[in-house]
């Protein structure tokens, strides 16, 4: 009875040991890469762009995000545009 205990956990061992050179394998397959950068430097875009390259794209929920995140930006540009438009009028009517 002893000795089955030893041979399980050696097939056990031989398991694991194959489990982390298959493992080791599909590793040597992938890269990582630590992308450092500013706040706005374009980290977020460059993911962005190799998950659409690389991958099947976004999920239709990632869609519905982004779609909101880019209506509020095209807002926040245009607010901006009407402010500094509006700093140009009266600084050019003060000059007059």
């Amino acid at each position: 009875m002893g000795n089955s205990c030893v041979v399980e956990k050696s097939q056990e061992s031989v398991e694991i040991d194959n489990s982390i050179k298959e493992k080791k394998k599909e590793d040597r397959f992938n890269l990582k890469v630590l992308i450092l950068g500013t706040t706005a430097s374009g980290k977020s875009t460059l993911a962005k762009q190799m998950k659409i390259i690389h991958n099947d794209g976004f999920t239709p929920e990632e869609k519905k995000n982004f779609k909101n995140i880019l209506v509020l930006n095209l807002f926040l540009a245009l607010k901006e545009l009407v402010i500094q438009a509006c700093l140009l009028y009266t600084s050019d009517a003060a000059d007059e």
